[in-house]
């Protein structure tokens, strides 16, 4: 099995975020507190020409695009999620997307080589494979990043439905 990074491709702009940063805390987008975050959110975004309302957003949180959730939940029956509204007042565009809930995995390899205070990988990570088998979609747990882990079955599905933007990075397993 293969495992991907997935982030948002350089090549595409997604919509610029311009509220609901105190909307949700982000100590709440976890499985033992995502209760405490409302059903449906809104957020203003501005966009222009060249922005394209893309299969995931990373930033401020990790937004997925309502297709690829619906693909990621059926890897994934229960993951929990909430709903946000992104609303361009000024050319009258709004895109459903959830904000899904993923278990964090303790399964970063030593051999992995970390730097900025375990902040970022020099280079590709590699993760214990006995530690991720069955997890379709997941964050590293103590590490501080915002991209999610997915699997080869999972990274497919979404591909062959021409999911837009989405850049995935092999991850190396052990």
């Amino acid at each position: 099995m293969k495992y991907f990074l997935m982030d948002l491709s350089p090549a595409y702009k997604s919509p610029n975020v311009l509220n609901g940063f105190d909307e949700i805390n982000k100590g709440d987008i976890c499985l033992s507190r995502w209760k405490f975050i409302k059903k449906r959110i809104l957020f203003y975004v501005e966009s222009d020409n060249d922005t394209i309302h893309v299969g995931l957003i990373t930033m401020p949180f990790l937004l997925l695009e309502e297709e690829v959730f619906k693909i990621a939940s059926k890897y994934e029956p229960v993951m929990p999620s909430r709903q946000v509204v992104l609303l361009d007042k000024k050319n009258f565009i709004s895109s459903l997307y959830y904000l899904p809930i993923l278990p964090r995995i303790d399964c970063i390899s030593p051999n992995s080589k970390l730097i900025n205070a375990n902040t970022r990988f020099d280079g590709v990570p590699i993760l214990n494979f006995d530690t991720i088998r069955g997890y379709h979609i997941f964050w590293l747990k103590d590490f501080n990043s915002h991209l999610p882990v997915i699997s080869l079955d999972l990274a497919e599905s979404i591909l062959r439905r021409n999911a837009m933007g989405i850049h995935l990075t092999p991850i190396e397993l052990e």
